[in-house]
């Protein structure tokens, strides 16, 4: 019997695909509607991230700013909520699919961290209340975007306010 090769081999696909979930229309409408944002929204979700401070303190250990400590709270705050969103997913059985994503919004650098977080927020959505992850970790997720943009989901309450540690920050800036 004579071996048959195939006369094209199998190939993988050139563009990757993710399992975005049950939010995947939502996930997609903010992945279209951060392509389009003006400058000085780009700007504003950038701010609402720290995005400029986080630099300084973490990534130069500038930590003699008079807002250094804020913004490791900051930090410390959205890690944790990232590790619960992320606990939430694998207890689910859902793979966390954002390795890649964020190549997406790498014309507009400034604001990814918010875009990447809301992007997050809105994949682990549906399990709020399971393995730990709260509202609370949706609205720290999600409230950036939330607060400069608008609503990401239309069963989402209004956006969080701002917190306390995001405004103490701004003054000292």
């Amino acid at each position: 019997m004579a071996l048959v090769m195939p006369l094209f081999p199998r190939r993988k696909a050139d563009t990757p695909t993710f399992d975005l979930g049950p939010e995947a229309d939502h996930i997609k409408q903010l992945v279209q509607t951060f392509d389009q944002l003006p400058d000085f929204q780009v700007d504003s979700l950038a701010a609402q991230t720290l995005d400029a401070e986080r630099a300084a303190v973490i990534d130069q250990a500038d930590t003699n700013l008079p807002y250094a400590d804020a913004v490791r709270d900051y930090a410390g705050t959205t890690g944790d909520a990232l590790w619960r969103a992320r606990d939430a997913a694998e207890d689910a059985g859902r793979v966390h699919t954002f390795s890649r994503l964020p190549e997406r919004f790498a014309k507009n650098p400034k604001a990814l961290t918010a875009a990447a977080l809301a992007a997050r927020g809105l994949f682990t959505r549906p399990l709020i209340g399971t393995a730990g992850y709260t509202q609370a970790d949706y609205d720290t997720l999600t409230g950036p975007w939330r607060r400069v943009i608008g609503s990401i989901h239309p069963d989402d309450p209004d956006a969080p306010t701002t917190p306390g540690h995001l405004t103490q920050v701004w003054e000292h800036a």
